[in-house]
């Protein structure tokens, strides 16, 4: 290596620093307050507060008790690796949690939240850098990705974060491969993005082919006799993965949700609004999905490109300036993509439910765009890239408000007052971005670039926590820490083959607790779990179902957990820290009991639902041979 090969590479790990830094701080700025008002504590809503909370304590439990292949305490009893390897035991992020007691995990939420936005700061840096030339600018390029919409409105999603920080090293080990002929990072990347979550991973193999085809075979066909290398490597490197990887799979293709496929019309068109609201979705800044400002009232499908500050003002002045390029040409077939079912669905295999959780790739080309326009301004781009924005944030500022008016439909316009706000920030962002590519201006367009997105990241990131918290809507930090894990701290963890039953489904608490509960909210729990409730009648997809009269006898609930006083005798009564909590004994059979008798499943299904499980005690239902 010659002596400015090295001094190359110290500057890019110089650089490489200071994006992993700002990243950070804009990180460390949005979050802290709300630690600081939480006594150490991060809480949010929704799958925050219900599951990331307890599947991170319940893993860590877990894998210290040796308790990694079967599990009583997941549901009524689930495979642990199948159950988690989506959630977090292949992360990295979580392993250095593991470096601590569980009871400590809900004080290092927030901080490993800051390193996750800090690591896509870094890895985005560092794809990015091969193709900048101006390192600041791809800094701000990294700072578009690590604080994306798609990102902000995914806070309650902790999880998510893990695939948008690795994902970059997908793209950038493959270019390492083509360019350099670097072999090993190609083989890491797809290993480290493997085991991290099979889930995200089938749709960024499908996002890398398309990569490798505009980028690397249109027109240069010398570059076809890589291909056998590049399926090779990745072989290996999910070879590497097999053992998160390969069960997860085959669990997976046993899940009711995964059977569903478009059909029929449904494969090209969508709904009307859903075009307008993806539109949306590029222009304005991403929203809480609960609670939705505009069109619809509630949207769990993660549906936001919005670049900070910038928008789409540099992505649209790219690709008016290269039409021609391979990156234009990616940025096109992404839209399209997003705009026809079958091609959108086709990183879950055409799969019924409306999906978007891959828009973290394109996003990526994004940020590149918009690096490359800051490089290289061209008048002609930057005027139609501003003016076109601005344009489209106005139309919908009035377009929106005006129909929700003639329809009368409540759903149009849900929260006005947020709404209005969101169309203010992307249009002072648009106004904010076409000052600064002002030629008199040309001095501090770096610094004024830089300066501009971390702060609208601040902005964004830390009103999102404050909109999903909802002020103090959805309790109070010390309040949410009290319910989910309180409750089960005070609870005797050694009760087989007897279990607890909380009062509702929804809050892990029982998880929390590493307590055997026949109640979880977790869609990854063992198939059989989700069949026997389909033969109770009661079906049962994300979330654990009470079942028919009889139910909890048959599951082994020795003990009723409840957070209001119920008749008779109670077993003991606590407080979690918050409110009182009452413990009755029940009538019931132990877990595992043995049977004299049975009857055909046929026979079985011909009875009404409503005493399938008070039968199954003394008649079961074996499969029809």
């Amino acid at each position: 290596m010659t002596k400015r090969m090295v001094m190359k590479k110290e500057k890019n790990i110089k650089w490489a620093a200071i994006a992993f830094g700002l990243s950070f701080l804009c990180a460390f700025i949005s979050i802290v307050p709300f630690l600081i008002k939480g006594n150490g504590i991060l809480t949010l809503s929704n799958d925050f507060n219900a599951q990331e909370l307890a599947f991170n304590m319940f893993a860590n439990n877990a894998i210290k008790k040796g308790e990694i292949f079967w599990n009583w305490n997941i549901d009524i009893g689930s495979d642990f690796i199948t159950t988690f390897s989506f959630y977090n035991i292949g992360s990295p992020f979580f392993w250095i949690t593991m470096l601590f007691p569980a009871k400590v995990f809900p004080y290092l939420m927030g901080w490993v939240y800051m390193l996750k936005y800090a690591v896509a700061g870094m890895t985005a840096f560092l794809y990015i850098n091969r193709f900048a030339k101006n390192k600041k600018y791809a800094v701000v390029g990294a700072l578009l990705y690590a604080f994306s919409g798609f990102q902000t409105m995914n806070m309650v999603f902790y999880h998510f974060h893990d695939v948008v920080a690795l994902f970059p090293l997908l793209l950038l080990g493959l270019e390492k491969l083509m360019e350099d002929n670097n072999k090993v990072f190609f083989i890491f990347a797809v290993f480290v993005n493997a085991v991290l979550n099979y889930f995200f991973f089938f749709g960024e193999v499908i996002f890398l082919i398309i990569y490798y085809i505009i980028r690397f075979l249109i027109g240069k066909k010398e570059n076809w006799k890589k291909v056998p290398l590049c399926i090779i490597e990745g072989i290996i490197g999910i070879g590497m993965s097999a053992v998160l990887f390969l069960p997860s799979c085959i669990s997976v293709m046993s899940n009711s949700r995964v059977g569903n496929k478009l059909s029929g019309k449904a494969l090209f068109l969508y709904a009307a609004k859903d075009y307008i609201y993806t539109l949306k979705t590029f222009f304005l800044p991403g929203e809480n999905m609960a609670r939705v400002s505009s069109m619809v009232s509630v949207d769990w499908y993660s549906r936001s490109t919005y670049l900070v500050l910038v928008g789409m003002t540099m992505v649209i002045a790219y690709v008016v300036v290269n039409k021609k390029s391979w990156l234009s040409k990616m940025l096109i077939v992404c839209l399209i993509m997003a705009y026809i079912p079958a091609l959108n669905n086709v990183f879950v295999l055409l799969n019924v439910e409306l999906y978007r959780r891959w828009y973290y790739m394109p996003i990526l080309m994004m940020a590149l765009a918009s690096e490359q326009i800051l490089e290289k301004p061209e008048k002609k781009g930057i005027a139609i890239g501003c003016i076109s924005t601005g344009i489209i944030v106005v139309l919908f500022a009035v377009g929106i408000p005006v129909y929700a008016k003639i329809s009368s439909n409540v759903d149009e316009l849900t929260r006005p007052v947020m709404f209005f706000v969101f169309c203010i920030i992307a249009f002072v962002g648009t106004v904010y971005t076409g000052i600064l590519f002002l030629p008199r201006l040309k001095k501090i367009r770096e610094t004024g670039f830089l300066v501009g997105v971390m702060g609208m990241a601040i902005v964004t990131t830390a009103g999102m926590i404050y909109s999903y918290r909802g002020g103090d809507e959805h309790g109070s930090t010390q309040e949410v820490y009290a319910d989910v894990i309180g409750t089960g701290n005070e609870l005797e963890n050694d009760v087989l083959p007897y279990r607890y039953k909380m009062w509702e489904n929804y809050y892990n608490r029982g998880l929390a607790g590493y307590i055997p509960t026949r109640n979880s909210f977790c869609t990854t729990v063992s198939s059989s779990i989700i069949e026997l409730y389909s033969e109770l009648g009661t079906p049962r997809h994300t979330i654990g179902v009470d079942g028919p009269e009889g139910t909890d006898q048959l599951l082994g609930v020795g003990h009723l957990v409840s957070n209001v006083e119920l008749e008779g005798e109670e077993e003991k009564v606590y407080n979690n820290g918050w409110q009182d909590i009452w413990v009755y004994n029940t009538e019931k059979l132990p877990v595992g009991f043995a049977y004299d008798k049975y009857m055909l499943k046929k026979d079985f299904e011909k009875l009404d639902s409503e005493v399938r499980a008070c039968l199954l005690y003394t008649s079961p239902s074996p499969r029809d041979c």
